[in-house]
């Protein structure tokens, strides 16, 4: 028996190990990436994105030990590592991907909040405040779960030192799975559409300047900076021109998160759908999918910093100068 067991590892460590690997490899670069290029480029060192700063930290956190651990037990095929490292693995696996989850959220809401309440946003969007807002998603990240995962890993007198899943009591299981990832989801998208609507709204008023009819709303709340006065031609121009530019970066910027939360939408639901289950049938999901579906959440740390670079013109060229640099 022990020697299938390390028959089946070796096999499993010849096919598995390299994919592996280099997905945590590629996550672990990307999300340095996006680092750096936020701390050298100055057009990038602004209040929305201390929000991608931070995430990308949970992100490559997720990549350096969270995938690491995971490579390990996915590759062995049991966990080798002892009770105390799979409840430190479990407590920075929930951790970090709540954490990752949160601040996906202050993206969504920092687009909303800039495009319905602008002259409200102009005060609020600070380094600051930002960066309070990503510490405080972090404690709660951690009040969330490093209590209720050491308590439930030492109360377990069942568990198995080979085995590092994490299923908690039923009860327990549901709220968590609702507050942390149900309800995320849900105001991810309430956020998102509120914000293509007034980005709709944003362009048709753009539009009606260009038509010389003036706004075609009444709702000085819903657009950036776009008023009516008596100016001259020159000036009208400039206006016309500035708020055309305003509406094309909030479209870009849209355009990227849009592709974001679809990403996270795809790679997250498996889980969120399997974990529940398995705490109210274990029998009802299958092993290996419930294990995939932990690397479909992980995959979403290795998408979020790529799709800055394919999506976002600015990451573009800060990543371009920092080859440079």
């Amino acid at each position: 028996m022990s020697s299938n067991i390390t028959e089946q590892s070796s096999r499993n460590a010849e096919v598995l190990a390299p994919p592996l690997i280099l997905l945590t490899l590629i996550t672990v670069l990307a999300n340095i990436t996006v680092i750096l290029c936020v701390i050298y480029d100055k057009k990038l060192r602004n209040a929305s994105n201390v929000y991608v700063v931070s995430l990308a930290v949970a992100d490559l956190i997720v990549g350096v030990f969270v995938m690491g651990g995971m490579n390990v037990f996915t590759i062995y095929g049991y966990w080798p590592l002892g009770n105390n490292l799979c409840t430190a693995w479990v407590a920075l696996d929930f951790t970090c991907c709540t954490v990752s989850i949160f601040h996906l959220i202050l993206v969504a809401y920092d687009r909303f909040l800039a495009l319905n309440r602008p002259l409200q946003y102009k005060s609020l969007a600070t380094i600051r405040r930002s960066t309070l807002m990503s510490v405080g998603s972090w404690i709660v990240g951690l009040i969330v779960w490093l209590p209720p995962v050491i308590t439930f890993r030492v109360l377990d007198l069942k568990k198995i030192s080979t085995d590092c899943y994490f299923v908690p009591d039923k009860k327990f299981v549901v709220s968590q799975a609702i507050c942390v990832y149900y309800i995320p989801i849900l105001a991810m998208i309430v956020f998102y559409t509120g914000s293509l609507r007034a980005l709709y709204r944003q362009k048709l008023k753009v539009e009606a300047m260009d038509k010389n009819m003036g706004p075609s709303i009444d709702d000085d709340e819903v657009t950036v900076d776009i008023s009516v006065t008596k100016t001259s031609g020159q000036d009208e121009i400039k206006i016309k021109n500035s708020n055309r530019r305003k509406t094309e970066q909030h479209t870009r910027v849209l355009r990227t998160l849009g592709v974001i939360i679809l990403m996270f939408l795809v790679c997250w639901l498996p889980f969120c759908i399997m974990w529940p289950m398995v705490a109210y049938c274990n029998d009802c999901v299958n092993p290996v999918a419930y294990e995939n579906s932990y690397w479909l959440a992980y995959v979403n740390s290795t998408i979020n910093p790529l799709l800055y670079f394919v999506c976002n013109r600015d990451f573009r060229t800060a990543l371009r100068n920092l080859f440079k640099f």
